[in-house]
């Protein structure tokens, strides 16, 4: 059933409203951390609960059941928290800077050259540094060899 109606909503989404079908698996993805974000609140809804039930009964003396813990709405409170959790992360720029995606990572790479810089040898020090520099990142070219190379080099 579930599968028959997301793969309703699949086509039509794609064809009514120009939905692109490459961007579902981001939209996937962002589906599982807003319900992790919700399953994360619902635990800490829970244990939360269970403390004021436990300081209510030291405290007053009066009974309160941990059944009223087990009401369906303190799930759908909890999503909806952690829906609005995860959504405002996102707009808020901190997700780009906080994830571990090594692309996202700006590296300062120190090449350190010693004897005849150039020289023929299995590593190619500026080929490296330009791959390096390529893709976004700093790479200085540091060598010791004959007066006439240069001792620093940045890419």
């Amino acid at each position: 059933m579930v599968f028959l109606t997301s793969a309703v909503a699949c086509t039509l989404g794609a064809r009514w409203f120009r939905l692109s079908r490459s961007s579902l698996g981001t939209a996937g993805l962002k589906a599982l951390e807003t319900v992790g974000a919700g399953t994360i609140f619902f635990g800490v809804n829970l244990a939360a609960g269970m403390m004021i039930i436990a300081a209510a009964d030291a405290l007053t003396g009066w009974f309160v059941s941990h059944y009223i813990l087990g009401d369906v709405s303190l799930l759908g409170l909890s999503l909806l928290q952690g829906m609005v959790f995860a959504w405002w992360y996102s707009a808020s720029g901190q997700a780009a800077q906080c994830r571990a995606i090594p692309s996202a990572r700006v590296m300062t790479v120190g090449i350190v050259v010693q004897n005849e810089y150039p020289h023929v040898g299995l590593v190619r020090p500026r080929r490296l540094a330009r791959s390096l520099t390529r893709a976004g990142h700093h790479a200085v070219i540091l060598a010791s060899g004959p007066k006439d190379s240069a001792e620093y080099e940045a890419l």
